[in-house]
């Protein structure tokens, strides 16, 4: 499950030393019903009750018990709303019932994307008080907070109160993390570039892709026959998009030929 294997490795990698200093700061993302590369930004999904709490919300739900510091809001909309404005996905769920402090980044641009499809906010000002007063902490890859958030109090589409609240949650997370304390202060500060690509990382890494494998049985048929060895000369069928894809099985930025033809249109 996606959710246990979030929360192992946040849990690893906000590890505590002696003096509860975490070894870096854990987010989640993208929050979330992130599915699809194409015209991200501006997409909407209609998600049921059912497949947003069994399929897009339980995964998050399981990481945040190792409590991340927060998410990234995806770019999409669910049932209408931007993910980085969304109050449902980001207040009463994710504060209301995992972590009431939770700091909210957007993906690169979203804030500026909501001046298109689905919501068409009809000024800068709007669309940044549409993210924060609806969850949202800090903009990234657009400036609207730095242009707009003092017009969209001065117009009243949101108030001090809530730019200080995002503030607040911003500034948490570096005071838990050590930023305005001594170098000194936590012992995560004495791991050195020796430590980066080490020959004992390289190791871990190679016995963690070994267990990751799926081995399946290689059971006998009732002639007594095994598929495995494949013999020389014989074909194989490679059924699914996967069988087609190429730059996706490396692990690139943004998926890619998710369907056949190299499109999303499955």
């Amino acid at each position: 499950h996606s959710g246990l294997y979030a929360y192992e490795m946040v849990s690893g990698m906000q590890e505590r030393d002696a003096a509860g200093y975490p070894k870096m700061l854990a987010f989640l993302k993208h929050y979330t019903g992130y599915s699809v590369e194409a015209n991200r930004g501006h997409d909407n999904y209609e998600v049921s009750p059912h497949d947003m709490w069994d399929t897009y919300l339980r995964q998050y739900a399981l990481a945040f018990e190792a409590q991340p510091m927060g998410v990234m809001c995806s770019y999409n909309a669910l049932n209408g709303s931007p993910s980085c404005a969304n109050d449902f996905i980001l207040n009463k769920v994710m504060r209301g019932m995992w972590k009431k402090d939770a700091l909210v980044t957007t993906d690169c641009g979203a804030v500026n994307n909501l001046r298109g499809p689905p919501v068409n906010a009809p000024s800068d000002a709007a669309a940044a008080a549409m993210t924060i007063n609806n969850g949202t902490d800090i903009e990234m890859g657009s400036t609207l907070f730095n242009s707009s958030l003092m017009a969209a109090v001065a117009q009243n589409l949101t108030t001090e109160a809530a730019v200080s609240q995002a503030a607040k949650r911003a500034l948490r997370t570096h005071f838990e993390g050590g930023r305005f304390d001594p170098e000194n202060a936590t012992e995560w500060s004495k791991i050195g570039l020796e430590a980066v690509n080490s020959t004992l990382h390289q190791q871990i890494q190679f016995e963690a892709a070994l267990q990751s494998f799926v081995l399946l049985k290689n059971d006998a048929d009732k002639a007594g026959k095994t598929v495995l060895p494949i013999a020389p000369g014989r074909k194989v069928a490679v059924l699914g998009p996967q069988g087609m894809t190429t730059s996706g099985l490396l692990s690139d930025y943004a998926g890619d030929q998710q369907c056949y033809g190299g499109t999303t249109d499955c």
